[in-house]
């Protein structure tokens, strides 16, 4: 990805068409009511925080897409205000510990049909004894997993040290995707 700050308020994102293939995401299906085009939306405002301490998280979002050649695509994306805030800490990680499969299953079928736009990436790990979920979700959106997870695990930690500890310990069941492949056990 190329990103160019081009003013205060928009930035151009180019995306060759291996990018668009890692994203999932062909031009022909970018439209604001697809979950789809929400998702590959939220990765590339995480990759534009990442690479220019941009966050464009909390703002009203202008973005014009233009088809280029061989499946690539160009982006440009304003912002009502001004001019672009830079913060930190748009994501964080939250770290739930279950004592049985079942409980993980269960809050995965919950947090991916009623909640899965709040989060960015879930990781599955396992130990002898019990097993863990970290959540990687939005800074603003923590409680609202918080009250969904409260009934089937309890807590840990909600940060990064927590979460590297918690993948140093445990052992890596899925990687990226966990509550979306849980959430389709019996």
């Amino acid at each position: 990805m190329i990103s160019t700050l081009i003013s205060n308020s928009t930035i151009k994102i180019f995306l060759s068409s291996e990018e668009m293939r890692f994203y999932n995401i062909k031009f022909d299906d970018l439209d604001k009511e697809k979950y789809e085009t929400r998702r590959f939306i939220l990765n590339l405002i995480n990759e534009i925080k990442s690479l220019n301490n941009i966050d464009l998280s909390n703002e009203k979002l202008y973005i014009e897409a233009f088809e280029q050649n061989n499946g690539s695509c160009l982006l440009y994306i304003s912002i009502k205000g001004e001019k672009f805030k830079k913060k930190d800490n748009i994501s964080s990680e939250i770290v739930y510990e279950f004592e049985t499969l079942s409980d993980v299953i269960i809050a995965s079928k919950i947090l991916w049909k009623n909640m899965n736009h709040l989060f960015r990436e879930s990781d599955f790990l396992c130990s002898n004894q019990n097993y863990r979920l970290i959540i990687k979700s939005y800074s603003k959106v923590k409680e609202k997993i918080r009250n969904c997870l409260c009934e089937y695990g309890k807590e840990i930690g909600t940060d990064d040290i927590t979460a590297s500890v918690t993948r140093e310990h445990y052992t890596m069941v899925i990687q990226e995707n966990a509550i979306e492949l849980l959430s389709v056990l019996n």
